[in-house]
C-alpha cells in the first residue's frame, strides 16, 4: 500500500526516506472500513438470530439462519477467501449457542446421529452419518437449501458441527472438509477421539 517517495542522503551516510500511498491504495483502505463495517453489520445480525433463535421466533429455526445467510452474502460477497472464514466462524457460533443447546450428546457416535437427526428435522441439512473406531465422517448432499458444495454455506456447515462438537466435547474433535465442487456431497471428516460405542 506503500512506496519510497523520496530518499536523501543526510551527513554520515545515513539515508532519510520518505514514504508515500502507492496509486490506487486509498482505494484499498476504503475497501478495509466497509469489511469492518460489514462485519460489524454482521455480529448485529447474529445477535438477532439468537434473540429470534431464544425468545419467540416468527419463523422456523432453518429460515432464521438461511436469512441470516442471505445478509452474510450480501454484505461479504461469496468469492472473498476471508468471507469463507468468517462463514466458517459463525457457523460455529450458530453450532455451540444455538444447536447445541438442543442435543443431549451421551456418546459421540449418539450425539453426533443426534445432531444429523436434528438437522434433518429442522430442514437444515440432509446428512448421512458413518463411524469408525478413530473417525466419523459426515456425508451432507445439501444445506440450507443449498446443494452446490464447495461455498461459504458448505464452510458455515462445517462451523456448526465444529460449534456443536465444540459445546459438547471441547476442542478434543477436529473436522475436516473434503474439497472439491465435482463431488456429490460435502464430506466431514470428525477426528481425535474414539468413536466406538
Amino acid at each position: 500500500m506503500i512506496e519510497i517517495a523520496d530518499v536523501r542522503s543526510v551527513r554520515g551516510g545515513v539515508y532519510s526516506k520518505t514514504y508515500a500511498l502507492k496509486p490506487g491504495s486509498r482505494v484499498l483502505i476504503q475497501r478495509a472500513e466497509e469489511k469492518e463495517e460489514s462485519f460489524s453489520k454482521l455480529d448485529e445480525l447474529f445477535e438477532r438470530l439468537l434473540m429470534s433463535w431464544h425468545l419467540n421466533p416468527e419463523r422456523p429455526p432453518a429460515d432464521e439462519i438461511k436469512i441470516f445467510l442471505y445478509h452474510a452474502f450480501r454484505l461479504l460477497g461469496p468469492g472473498d477467501s476471508q468471507g469463507a472464514k468468517t462463514f466458517e466462524e459463525f457457523g460455529a457460533r450458530a453450532g455451540e449457542e444455538l444447536i447445541a443447546t438442543s442435543l443431549k450428546f451421551g456418546t459421540i457416535r449418539g450425539g453426533l446421529a443426534e445432531l444429523v437427526g436434528f438437522l434433518s428435522d429442522n430442514k437444515m441439512a440432509d446428512m448421512q452419518l458413518a463411524t469408525g473406531k478413530s473417525q466419523a465422517r459426515l456425508s451432507c448432499a445439501s444445506c440450507f437449501e443449498n446443494d452446490d458444495h464447495g461455498n461459504p454455506v458448505c464452510e458455515f456447515t462445517k462451523g456448526v458441527v465444529e460449534g456443536v462438537l465444540k459445546a459438547k466435547r471441547g476442542t478434543k474433535y477436529k473436522v475436516d472438509r473434503k474439497e472439491g465442487r465435482e463431488l456429490p456431497a460435502c464430506v466431514f471428516t470428525i477426528s481425535g477421539g474414539r468413536f466406538a460405542s
